[in-house]
């Protein structure tokens, strides 16, 4: 017989294959497809105004979405829009996924995936919350890696995180910002990903468990 934490799970498995799109994405199968990528900018900050990068390339919304970057470096005139957005030297941005949330997925696979401009990945930080308050660590990117395996700093099925928080570890932070300065965010995916539809809230749970001993309590009554 199966626990109700099990079935909920293998409902909402069931659910996110149904609604599964797997695509491919600079080299990377995002099995949910374009639902698996952060869709809200929360907020960002700078060391110092000096660090920031310049009007061209701090647009928060061209990090948002799959990733589109194609090539070019930096951008110029407002004619070359940016598809993608500069943390600046040493700073740090939040994003959001609103309509789905970032799981560990069991293995020693990669669950986030982070697409940085340019040949070789920017030195960065990564951090991920469940709430936008409370964050956790999960190590560092730069040069070939780019990816992060949750399960590989404890994490398990049952926690769903909605932000990531990336840092600009640039060891030359100190020097002018301007330009693409700080690594270069084109689009923050959730390899391992659930719908929103798919994570019961807590007091859905609570109605479910208390539905399922009210029909066990009834059913020891009938059968004495």
């Amino acid at each position: 017989m199966k626990t109700p934490f099990l079935a909920l799970a293998l409902a909402a498995s069931a659910l996110l294959s149904s609604q599964a799109n797997a695509t491919v994405y600079a080299g990377v199968n995002f099995p949910a497809g374009s639902i698996s990528f952060a869709d809200e900018f929360v907020s960002r900050s700078y060391p110092t105004a000096a660090q920031a990068p310049d009007q061209y390339n701090n647009h928060p919304e061209a990090s948002l979405g799959v990733p589109n970057y194609v090539s070019g470096g930096g951008c110029t005139a407002k004619t070359q829009p940016c598809t993608f957005m500069s943390l600046g030297n040493g700073g740090s941005a939040i994003w959001r996924f609103t309509d789905n949330v970032l799981v560990p997925d069991g293995t020693s696979n990669y669950d986030l995936a982070v697409f940085e401009v340019g040949p070789s990945v920017e030195p960065m930080y990564v951090a991920v919350s469940k709430d936008g308050v409370n964050w956790s660590n999960v190590g560092a990117l730069g040069g070939s890696t780019s990816a992060v395996d949750l399960d590989s700093y404890g994490f398990t099925a049952a926690d769903h995180f909605s932000y990531v928080r990336l840092t600009d570890a640039n060891p030359n932070h100190l020097t002018t910002g301007g330009g693409s300065s700080g690594a270069d965010i084109d689009a923050i995916g959730a390899i391992s990903t659930l719908p929103v539809a798919a994570v019961p809230e807590p007091a859905t749970v609570a109605l479910m468990l208390a539905g399922l001993v009210g029909i066990g309590f009834s059913a020891r009554r009938k059968a004495r």
